[in-house]
């Protein structure tokens, strides 16, 4: 197991200087699980963010998981950002690496995400992520993240820790219920609560979320998302 992990974990790190700096996030959701798709899958993940300020987002995320690597899922963010008469436009990869799988009693991965301005090609910002999965009953689990993320456009706390944490609850056979709250040391924490849908149990799923300082900033924030499995 120790000679595996090392393997996963070396192989990251040559992807990730390949690919030239990180940052964490995780589609709509703020805090990730320890998880990768199943082997041989890709999913979309797509959200549409409204807040106060007249400030709004649109999100997309694809991402993969090879056969041949069952615990590393390939993916990219691409997005859209309007802040009153500002806007910018964001893309950058994304890769994750399942270390230990939450059927052993506890899940432990690796994330890396990268940030860079679409109109100028400056990589903004960078980080790189440890989640945790605890699950606690077959429907209830705790997702934990702790790492280390860079944003070059916050002049005074460019480098910082980050940590969340996650509940996550299975409500009924087709709805489940997300609580989670998240801090960038330096900066006031941000929180954020709603429910997924999943018609039928089938490959899709829909989000209703609502928070405050999802992004870093004060304002109060709405997201509808959808992920499709395929």
């Amino acid at each position: 197991m120790q000679c595996n992990l090392r393997t996963r974990t070396a192989l990251l790190a040559a992807v990730l200087a390949a690919a030239g700096q990180a940052q964490a996030a995780g589609g709509a959701h703020v805090i990730d699980d320890s998880e990768v798709g199943a082997p041989g899958s890709c999913h979309v993940d797509t959200w549409a963010a409204l807040q106060e300020h007249h400030q709004k987002q649109i999100s997309l995320a694809p991402a993969c998981t090879p056969a041949a690597l069952p615990w590393l899922e390939l993916g990219a963010n691409l997005g859209h950002d309007w802040r009153g008469s500002r806007h910018e436009s964001r893309v950058g990869p994304a890769l994750k690496l399942s270390l230990l799988s939450p059927d052993h009693g506890l899940g432990l991965g690796l994330k890396s995400e990268a940030g860079m301005d679409a109109r100028t090609g400056r990589w903004t910002t960078a980080g790189w992520i440890v989640p945790i999965t605890l699950p606690i009953r077959p429907w209830l689990r705790l997702n934990l993240n702790a790492g280390w993320t860079l944003d070059k456009d916050d002049e005074s706390r460019r480098h910082a820790a980050f940590y969340g944490l996650q509940v996550e609850a299975d409500l009924a056979a087709q709805v489940s219920l997300m609580a989670e709250a998240f801090q960038r040391k330096g900066s006031r924490s941000g929180y954020q609560a709603g429910a997924r849908w999943n018609p039928g149990n089938g490959p899709l799923d829909l989000d209703l979320l609502v928070g405050r300082r999802v992004d870093g900033s004060d304002a109060r924030q709405v997201t509808l998302g959808m992920s499709v499995r395929f």
